[in-house]
């Protein structure tokens, strides 16, 4: 089992799109939470981000290895599960909200996530 970790624009989904063409099962944070009505990031609350980890938890259990999934901040969710940290740099991960036009509140937290974990080795 994989965790993509890192900051936004850093490439997750695109990292879970690639795994399940591989034959994975994946579990994006954002589509689940845009399959539950959400319509951007900064509308998600406690309560759909509780529903999220309970579907998470319940994918590791019922369906095993090969499953990848987003968390964001890079350790473990689980204790046996390895982890994957997409670090491309703060620079390119504001230039990268920019060029999706993601909103402007991404390069909030963007800055956090750095200044939360730093860059990832």
């Amino acid at each position: 089992m994989l965790q993509v970790s890192g900051p936004p624009c850093s490439g997750k989904s695109t990292r879970l799109k690639e795994l399940a063409r591989q034959g994975w099962a994946t579990m994006d944070d954002w589509e689940y939470h845009r399959s539950r009505g959400a319509t951007s990031r900064d509308t998600i609350t406690d309560h759909d981000w509780a529903a999220w980890y309970a579907a998470l938890g319940s994918a590791v259990q019922r369906i095993g290895p090969p499953l990848a999934y987003i968390q964001g901040r890079p350790t473990p969710r689980y204790p046996f599960i390895r982890v994957q940290v997409l670090d491309p740099g703060i620079d390119e991960c504001h230039r990268r909200a920019d060029a999706d036009h993601r909103p402007p509140i991404t390069h909030q937290w963007v800055d956090h996530w750095y200044q939360r974990w730093g860059a990832q080795p």
